[in-house]
């Protein structure tokens, strides 16, 4: 099944939000429909709510490393899982002029334990947070534009600015090696 035809919790499920931009593109043009979960806590009719917080920007990364900005967003406003309710989004634009958008994810971090009778039990670590991850493949300085839109009304900029990527310090990712599919290589 592609990617396509996945809701944005699906996707986020599957562990594939990963700082791949491919992924994020993919999310982009998928999950306009409503999720099963559409109607939920503060999905009811009203004034548009207050725009995300937002807690950290880094303002310097390595090439191939992941830039990952957070952000806070008041619980219970809309449906976190469908766009069409909240969407946050990042602009991205390269050295070079190429343009990407990347949306943002609603995430919880979860500690995993054991109860006595061997039950997995997960509990909340923190408060559920916005996350944009993305690995740039350029270095220079990029310039990016973070909005946020609430239901149908206009993108609210919640912030822009510059973001400096340096020549990475060590290996990248691990990826098949293109000359031999049966090894690894790190580019």
């Amino acid at each position: 099944m592609g990617t396509e035809n996945w809701t944005r919790r699906e996707v986020v499920a599957h562990g594939l939000l990963v700082g791949a931009v491919t992924m994020t593109e993919g999310l982009n043009g998928c999950a306009r429909r409503r999720s099963a979960d559409a109607g939920g806590p503060g999905s009811g009719s009203g004034a548009a709510p207050a725009p995300p917080r937002v807690l950290t920007i880094p303002a310097f990364v390595e090439k191939g490393r992941t830039w990952e900005p957070s952000l806070s967003l008041e619980p219970g406003i809309g449906n976190p899982f469908d766009p069409a309710e909240v969407d946050l989004s990042c602009a991205l634009r390269s050295p070079s002029g190429r343009s990407l958008t990347i949306a943002a994810f609603y995430y919880q971090g979860y500690t995993r334990s054991q109860d006595a009778g061997g039950a997995q039990v997960l509990q909340p670590l923190g408060a559920p947070e916005w996350l944009l991850r993305f690995a740039p493949q350029e270095t220079g300085l990029w310039t990016y534009v973070l909005s946020y839109r609430y239901r149908n009304a206009t993108p609210v900029v919640l912030a822009r600015g510059d973001l400096e990527v340096s020549e990475a310090s060590g290996p990248g990712y691990v990826r098949v090696d293109p000359a031999d599919p049966h090894r690894f290589v790190d580019l």
